[in-house]
C-alpha cells in the first residue's frame, strides 16, 4: 500500500498535465503504458489492456509497441475514494535492460531489472516462451548464447514483476543474435614454417583462464624436442614466451639432449601443467612426464623406464591431487615389437616423484575369455585416459588384439576403470563388435554428461578393408550403450574427442586416403546428421587431438604441410 500523500501528488501531477515528466523520471525507461480505472477496485493480477476513452477523466498513455528501447506497463487498483483510504498500488519497474545490443559469437546477454521493494515475483520470458520464475534477487543474471541455434534479429525479452497482492507491471527489451554456423572457422594457428624446423601438435586442452594449451614436437630434424604452446583463443596467436621446449624447463642436461616427442596434456586442481611424452632411446621409447606451474616453470619431471610408452595422462582430484595417471603400453618384445596395455601413478612427495608399479592389461581380460595368451603374443595399448568427475576414478580406453577362437585375431576396443589408489574397479569391457565390423579401436574419450564418449575406428575383416570413424556412447561403467559409424568417411579415424557445452559430439582425426587429409566433425547423437567443422584443404594435413572451452568454441590441433614438411596447426571453430 502506498500513502494517500502519494496519491494525491499523482493526481494533482496529472490534473497538471505533467505526466510526461514524471514518467520521464524513471532511469532506463523509454516506453510505458500506465492504466488507471477509477471503475473497479479489483485486479486480476495481469496487465491490463490499454484504453483511451473520451468521455472519462482517466487519461492513458501508451508506449511505442514497436520500439526496441525498453517498455513497462503497471497494472493499477483502486486510485482512491473521498474517504481518504489508503490505494493499492502495483509495484514499478525503474530499469530492465539486456546490455549487450547484438552478440555476434557464443557468450552472456546480461540481464538487468531494478523495480519496488514490494516485487515478490519476476516471470521472465523469451519471444513469448517462459525461462523461469524468479525474485529481484536474481538480478543481475545472463542468458548465455551458445550457437546459431539461438539466432534472431529481435529476441524479445519480457519481464512481468507482481506484488503480494497479485498487482502487476511488465517490461521487454530486444537483442540481436547473429552467430556463425556452427563450424565456422574463429581464427588459425601456424607455427612459423622457415624450412629448417618441422612441428606437430599431438594433445592440446583449455586452461582456467580459456588459453589453449597445446603438446607435441617442435625442432630441426635430428633434433625434435617436445614442446609446449600457450595460444590466446581468440587471435590464435603465440603468447609472448611461448612454445617452450623441455630444453627450457628440464634441470637435466640428458633430457635436454635426447630427441623427445609430445603426446599428452593435462591440467591439475591448482592449474599447473602437466605435460608428457617419450624419449627415443636406441630406437625404444621411454616416457617422461613433466608438471609446470601456469608461467611454464618446471615443478617436478620423471622419467620412466625404456620400452615404456605414454599415450596419455589424467590429474588426480581431492585427496588424490598429488598423483597423475599415464597411460600407455610397456614392450614385451621388440622383434617382433609386442606390448602390454598399462597404467602408472606418479605420486609426488613434496620434492620426490615415486612412480607405481602400473597396472596391466593383456590377455585374458576376463576368466571366460577363450584365449588365455600364455605366450603373450598378442598386443595391447592404452590409449586415453580420463577422469569421472563424480568418483574420482579414471577411466582407460584402448584397443587389444582378441581371439576368440584358435584362428582369428581381431582388434577391439576396451575400457577399464581404476581407483586413484591403483588396482581395477569391477570388470575390464571388450567390444563383442556387434556395434561394428569385425574390427574396431577407441582412441580417445571424453565426458559426455553422465556417461564417456569414445573415438575410434572400425573396420572390416579384409586386410585392405577401409577404415571408418567410430563413435561409442559408454555407461558410467565404461561399457558401450550407443554406437554410431560413419560409412561417409572411409579410410578415416577419429584421433580426438570431446563433448561441448550444448552436448554435441566433435571428433577430429584424419583421412588417409590419398595424402592425410584432416577430418573434423560434429554429431549430436547416433543418428541426427553430421556437421562438418574441417573437411581439409588442399596438401596433406591432420587432426590428432581436439578440446572444447566452456562456452563451446573447440580447438584442433595437428599440422599442415608446405615443401612436404609438416608444422603444427591449432584451428579453432565457433560452437
Amino acid at each position: 500500500m502506498r500513502s494517500c500523500t502519494l496519491m494525491v501528488s499523482l493526481l494533482a501531477l496529472l490534473l497538471a498535465g505533467c505526466i510526461q515528466g514524471l514518467l520521464d523520471e524513471g532511469d532506463g525507461l523509454v516506453s510505458i503504458t500506465a492504466t488507471v480505472d477509477v471503475s473497479s477496485s479489483s485486479s486480476t493480477g495481469e496487465p491490463s489492456t490499454p484504453t483511451t476513452s473520451a468521455g472519462s477523466e482517466v487519461q492513458t498513455v501508451t508506449g511505442d509497441e514497436e520500439s526496441t528501447a525498453p517498455s513497462t506497463t503497471s497494472s493499477a487498483g483502486d486510485p482512491g475514494s473521498s474517504s481518504g483510504d489508503p490505494v493499492n498500488l502495483p509495484p514499478t519497474i525503474e530499469l530492465f535492460d539486456v546490455v549487450q545490443d547484438h552478440l555476434d559469437e557464443a557468450g552472456p546477454a546480461d540481464l538487468q531489472l531494478i523495480a519496488s521493494d514490494d516485487v515478490v515475483k519476476v516471470r521472465l520470458t523469451l519471444d513469448g516462451e517462459k525461462l523461469a520464475d524468479l525474485t529481484l534477487a536474481d538480478f543481475p543474471r545472463t542468458w548465455d548464447v551458445l550457437s546459431a541455434k539461438d539466432n534472431g534479429p529481435e529476441r524479445k525479452f519480457k519481464v512481468v514483476v507482481e506484488d503480494a497482492e497479485g498487482l502487476t507491471a511488465e517490461a521487454e527489451d530486444k537483442l540481436s543474435v547473429l552467430l556463425p554456423q556452427s563450424g565456422a572457422e574463429r581464427c588459425i594457428f601456424k607455427d612459423p614454417v622457415d624450412g629448417a624446423v618441422l612441428s606437430i601438435i599431438s594433445a592440446l586442452t583449455y586452461t582456467p583462464k580459456g588459453e589453449i594449451l597445446a603438446v607435441g614436437t617442435r625442432g630441426p630434424p635430428g633434433a625434435l624436442r617436445l614442446t609446449a604452446w600457450m595460444i590466446d583463443p581468440k587471435s590464435c596467436q603465440s603468447l609472448p614466451g611461448w612454445p617452450k621446449s623441455l630444453e627450457n624447463w628440464s634441470e637435466d642436461d640428458g633430457f635436454k639432449k635426447t630427441t623427445s616427442f609430445g603426446t599428452a596434456v593435462a591440467l591439475d586442481e591448482d592449474g599447473n601443467l602437466i605435460v608428457a611424452g617419450n624419449f627415443l632411446v636406441a630406437n625404444e621409447p621411454q616416457g617422461y612426464v613433466a608438471l609446470l606451474n601456469s608461467s611454464g616453470s618446471l615443478l617436478w619431471e620423471k622419467a620412466g623406464q625404456v620400452g615404456d610408452e605414454i599415450t596419455s595422462v589424467a590429474a588426480g582430484t581431492a585427496q588424490f591431487s598429488n598423483r597423475v595417471f599415464v597411460g600407455g603400453a610397456q614392450r614385451t618384445s621388440d622383434n617382433p615389437v609386442r606390448t602390454d596395455g598399462a597404467v602408472w601413478v606418479y605420486i609426488a612427495d613434496g620434492e620426490s616423484v615415486f612412480i607405481q608399479p602400473p597396472t596391466m592389461f593383456r590377455a585374458p581380460f576376463t576368466p571366460d575369455e577363450f584365449d588365455l595368451d600364455l605366450l603373450n603374443e598378442r598386443r595391447e595399448w592404452v590409449r586415453a585416459l580420463v577422469m569421472q568427475p563424480s568418483t574420482g576414478n579414471v577411466l582407460a580406453v584402448g584397443e587389444r588384439e582378441f581371439s576368440p577362437n584358435d584362428v582369428d585375431v581381431f582388434s577391439r576396443t576396451f575400457t577399464a576403470r581404476l581407483h586413484p589408489l591403483a588396482g581395477v574397479v569391477g570388470t575390464p569391457w571388450t567390444s563383442t563388435a556387434d556395434a561394428s565390423f569385425i574390427h574396431d579401436a577407441a582412441r580417445s574419450v571424453t565426458v559426455c554428461g553422465d556417461g564417456f564418449v569414445a573415438g575410434g575406428w572400425t573396420r572390416d575383416l579384409p586386410v585392405d578393408a577401409k577404415p571408418q570413424p567410430m563413435i561409442f556412447w559408454l555407461g558410467d561403467d565404461g561399457a558401450a550403450t550407443q554406437h554410431r559409424a560413419e560409412p561417409q568417411l572411409p579410410s578415416t579415424q577419429i584421433n580426438g574427442i570431446v563433448c561441448d557445452r550444448e552436448g554435441k559430439i566433435v571428433g577430429a582425426g584424419v583421412r588417409s586416403m590419398g595424402p592425410p587429409d584432416a577430418q573434423v566433425f560434429a554429431v549430436w547423437d547416433p543418428f541426427g546428421p553430421r556437421i562438418p567443422y574441417d573437411a581439409g584443404v588442399i596438401g596433406e594435413d591432420g587432426a590428432a587431438a581436439v578440446a572444447c572451452d566452456s562456452w563451446g568454441f573447440c580447438a584442433w590441433g595437428g599440422y599442415r604441410t608446405a615443401n612436404a614438411k609438416p608444422y603444427a596447426v591449432i584451428r579453432v571453430h565457433h560452437p
